[in-house]
C-alpha cells in the first residue's frame, strides 16, 4: 500500500511523467491484483485440523480484508488517473518511442553486428523493421498494433531452441528483452490505454466470489470507509460483473448515504436544542464526529467520479451509464422528502395542522 500511495502521489504531481514510469505502474497494479487473487483463493482456507483460535489468528493477520480494500482503493485511482490523462501519456509515449527508446534500441542493435547476422533471416528482418516502427509512433492518432504484433513475433523468435545459444553469450541480445517489453508497454499507452489497465486492473476472481467480495470487502468498506465503496463500484463496473451485484451495491451504499446523513442532521439539530437551553441526547456530539467526516468523504468520491457502466443482464436489463453525482442528488432528494413527510404527517399518516404564530402588526386586530 506505501508503493502504490507513493506511485499515485508522483503521478498525481506530475502527470507528464506518467509514460516514463508506466512499465512501474502497469507491474504494480498486476502485482496488486496478484495479491487480491491470493487473498480470494487463501482466506477462510485454513485446514479444519487447525484448531479455531488459530484459525482466527490467521485469518485477521494475514487476510485482513481492510488491506484489499486498501489496495483496491489506490488500484482504483491510479486506473482512473492514466485514463483522465491519456491524451498526456499517449502524447508522452510517442515522444519516448520515437526518441528516447529508438535510441537505446539503436545502441543496443548496434553491439549486435555478429549476433545480429547470426540470427535466423526472420528475426533479423524483425529487428530492423523495428526502428521505422518506433520512428511513426509520435504521429498523431498512430496505430501501433503492428509493432505489437512484431515485438510478439520477435520475443518468439528470439526465445526458440536456434536463438538460445546466443543468448546465453551475448549479453546486449538479453538486455534486448526487456527493451522490447517496454516498447509494448508504451505502445499501448498511445492507442489502446483503456485495455492497458483493465486487463492490469482485471479483479473477476474477486467479483466471482459475490460471498467474500460483499461480506468482506464491501461490508467492511460500508461500516470503516464508506468512500471505498465507490472506488470497488468503480472497478466492479470496469470488470463487467453482472447487473444484480451492482445494483445490490448500489443499495447498500444508499441506505449508508441515508444513516450517515441522518446521524449527522440529528446530531446538528441536538446542538441546536442544547444552544436554545434544551438538553441534549447524550453521546450526540460523539455520533456527530463519527458520522460526518465519514460522509463528507463519501460525498466527494461520489462527486469525483467518473461515469460507470453498467453491463446489460440478458435480455432483461439494457446496457446503461451512472453519473454518481447525479446519483448523489437522487438520494439528497429522496432524504429531503422523507424528512419533509414527517414534519407534515402524524404518526398516523394524516396532516399535521399548520403552526399559527401569534404577533402584532400594524393590521388593526387585537
Amino acid at each position: 500500500c506505501t508503493k502504490l500511495s507513493l506511485l499515485l502521489s508522483h503521478a498525481l504531481d506530475s502527470p507528464t511523467s506518467l509514460a516514463s514510469r508506466l512499465p512501474t505502474l502497469v507491474a504494480t497494479l498486476q502485482l496488486t491484483r496478484a495479491e487480491v487473487e491470493w487473498w480470494v483463493s487463501h482466506a477462510g482456507a485454513a485446514p479444519k485440523e487447525v484448531p479455531l483460535r488459530e484459525r482466527e489468528a490467521l485469518d485477521r493477520s494475514l487476510f485482513d480484508p481492510a488491506t484489499v480494500q486498501a489496495l483496491l482503493r489506490y488500484a482504483c485511482l491510479l486506473r482512473r488517473l492514466v485514463l483522465r490523462e491519456a491524451p498526456v501519456v499517449a502524447s508522452s509515449a510517442g515522444t519516448r518511442l520515437s526518441v528516447a527508446r529508438l535510441h537505446v534500441l539503436e545502441e543496443l542493435l548496434s553491439q549486435l553486428p555478429r549476433e545480429k547476422a547470426a540470427l535466423p533471416p526472420r528475426a533479423e528482418l524483425l529487428l530492423s523493421e523495428l526502428p521505422v516502427h518506433l520512428a511513426a509512433a509520435a504521429a498523431p492518432d498512430a496505430q501501433l498494433h503492428g509493432l505489437r504484433l512484431n515485438v510478439l513475433r520477435l520475443v518468439y523468435e528470439l526465445s526458440a531452441a536456434p536463438c538460445a545459444a546466443l543468448l546465453r553469450r551475448a549479453e546486449a541480445l538479453r538486455q534486448l528483452l526487456p527493451e522490447l517489453h517496454r516498447l509494448s508497454l508504451l505502445s499501448s499507452a498511445i492507442d489502446q490505454p483503456q485495455r492497458l489497465v483493465d486487463e492490469a486492473c482485471d479483479l473477476s476472481p474477486l467479483f466471482a466470489s459475490e460471498a467474500k467480495f460483499m461480506q468482506a470487502v464491501y461490508a467492511g468498506a460500508l461500516s470503516a470507509r464508506p468512500s471505498d465503496c465507490v472506488a470497488l463500484l468503480e472497478l466492479a463496473c470496469a470488470g463487467g460483473v453482472r447487473r444484480p451485484l451492482v445494483d445490490e451495491c448500489l443499495g447498500r451504499l444508499s441506505g449508508r448515504f441515508s444513516e450517515l446523513l441522518s446521524q449527522t442532521l440529528a446530531a446538528l439539530s441536538s446542538r441546536r436544542s442544547g444552544s436554545l437551553g434544551s438538553v441534549a441526547p447524550p453521546g450526540a456530539e460523539a455520533s456527530m464526529q463519527a458520522a460526518l467526516p465519514k460522509l463528507c468523504a463519501l460525498a466527494a468520491a461520489l462527486d469525483q467520479s467518473p461515469p460507470l457502466e453498467l453491463a446489460a443482464d440478458g435480455a432483461a436489463t439494457a446496457a446503461a451509464r451512472l453519473l454518481p453525482r447525479e446519483w448523489m442528488g437522487e438520494r439528497l432528494e429522496e432524504h429531503l422528502q422523507q424528512a419533509v413527510r414527517g414534519m407534515l404527517l402524524l404518526p398516523e399518516g394524516k396532516i399535521s395542522s399548520p403552526v399559527v404564530v401569534a404577533g402584532g402588526g400594524g393590521g388593526g386586530g387585537g
